[in-house]
Order: structure tokens, then sequence, then C-alpha cells
């Protein structure tokens, strides 16, 4: 099902338009983009807490096209991350994304999974891998994805909106991992206190 990229209550996008600046017009695309990810990684939380709350979007222009969270521990497959998830509801709806944008960098067999996406030209992300790190989230790497960025088909982003990446700072104080057996716990309650909604 197609859904409608800018919207009302998409106030990413707001805050970074600027009349009569063309340049500002990708910066307005992927922070709107950012903005529904998150909200795909809260509706994660709240209906399964059982994966890391990472959501993504495919987009075709300024339409979405594709959206997927996280699913690797509630369906115990290892691959079911939400650029995964989000190119299959593309396919599923027999669409074809140019940008792929995930909340959270994609890790290296994301990256490498995306790397066969026919037409795919960008792929952008708001946390990086290093941010999860810092939090005990994620193993650390010496790698991140502009290190790959040379070998990949698409061009690769960081999106630069403070607001939506203290926000999903937030949502990840509310994320525990085991180490040992990679189980994820989400306290919902405890994202929804600390985001006011």
């Amino acid at each position: 099902m197609r859904e409608v990229l800018f919207t009302r209550n998409n106030v990413a996008a707001q805050r970074h338009f600027v009349e009569g600046d063309k340049a500002s017009y990708e910066k307005v695309r992927l922070s709107a983009a950012w903005q529904r990810t998150t909200e795909l990684a809260l509706e994660s939380a709240r209906t399964y807490g059982l994966d890391f709350s990472g959501g993504a979007v495919a987009l075709d222009g300024l339409t979405i096209v594709g959206r997927g969270y996280a699913n690797d521990n509630r369906f115990r497959h290892g691959l079911m991350h939400a650029e995964v998830m989000a190119n299959s509801d593309t396919i599923f709806n027999q669409d074809h994304p140019d940008t792929l944008v995930v909340n959270l960098e994609p890790c290296p067999n994301c990256q490498s999974y995306l790397a066969t996406v026919p037409g795919l030209k960008k792929v952008a992300f708001g946390l990086s891998r290093h941010d999860l790190a810092d939090k005990g989230l994620l193993r650390a790497h010496d790698e991140d994805i502009f290190t790959c960025a040379a070998d990949l088909p698409y061009a690769v982003e960081q999106i630069d909106d403070d607001e939506l990446r203290a926000d999903n700072l937030l949502i990840y104080d509310h994320v525990q991992r085991d180490a040992a057996t990679g189980q994820v716990q989400v306290d919902y309650l405890g994202i929804v206190g600390a985001l006011g909604l």
C-alpha cells in the first residue's frame, strides 16, 4: 500500500523546509522519512516489544512504497531486519524504491542485501551503529557504512535532524539487549513517558 510521505503531522519536514531553496528538498524528504521510521519503531515497541526498535521506509520519490520494522527475534530469523522487511513490502506491492531510509545505520548484512535491490540509488539513516554501541546495545565495529560506501552501488547519507536524533536516542534508552543471547526487551511505557506521548 502506497503512503504519502508529507502529512500534516510530519513536523520534521516542516522544520527543514526553506522557501525557494531547492537544496533543502532532499533534507526535507529524508527527515520526513526518518520521522516515519521512528513511528514504525514505536509501533514495533508497542505491538511486540521483542525486537530492536528499528523502522524503515522505502521511497519512490515522495511516496512511501514499503514499510517495515525489525522482526528477527519475533520470527526467530536473524535477517528479518527493518530494511529487509521494508523492501519485502515493496516487492509485495510490486513497487520499486529509489531510496531506503532507516532509523539506524544498516548492519553489514543489510548493506549487502540492499546492494541487490534493483534501482536503489540511496540509503539514508539516522543513528549510527556507534551511537548504540555506546549504549551497550551493539558490538562496536571499526568499520561503518561509510567505510564500505565506495563498494556499494548506492549513495549513503546520514540524516541531520537534532530533534529526531534525540527522540531516537530516548527510544533506545528503554531497550535492553542480552549480549549472550541477543534477546531484546523493550520498555514501551518508559519510551512513552520519555517522549511525552
